[in-house]
């Protein structure tokens, strides 16, 4: 489809990558809690119960960088891509004017 370029826009990475941080903390706490629960009511020793929920803790922060790894690299390969006669999102016509 013939168009002029006239404005390539990319996302506000703290825009997006902010409210996904929360999420994940939240998330990962509520994770955090049911295992310290779990751990609680099987009354495991406390050594043991100690090992376990710093692996938890680790995985957990491991999976939050990973997470916030992979949506900086699609925040980066977005954009909104703005023709004269059409809008384009991930290749997607968002308004077209034919």
């Amino acid at each position: 489809m013939p168009g002029e370029l006239l404005m390539n826009l990319q996302m506000d990475k703290p825009r997006v990558l902010y409210p996904k941080f929360i999420i994940l903390i939240v998330l990962g706490f509520i994770f955090y809690f049911g295992i310290w629960i779990n751990l609680k009511l099987l009354k495991i020793a406390a050594k043991t119960r100690t090992n376990i929920m710093i692996f938890a803790l680790a995985a957990i922060c491991m999976l939050i960088f990973i997470e916030l790894l992979i949506t900086n690299n699609k925040i980066k390969k977005d954009s909104y891509k703005f023709y004269n006669n059409r809008v384009e999102y991930k290749k997607r016509f968002i308004i077209s004017a034919t």
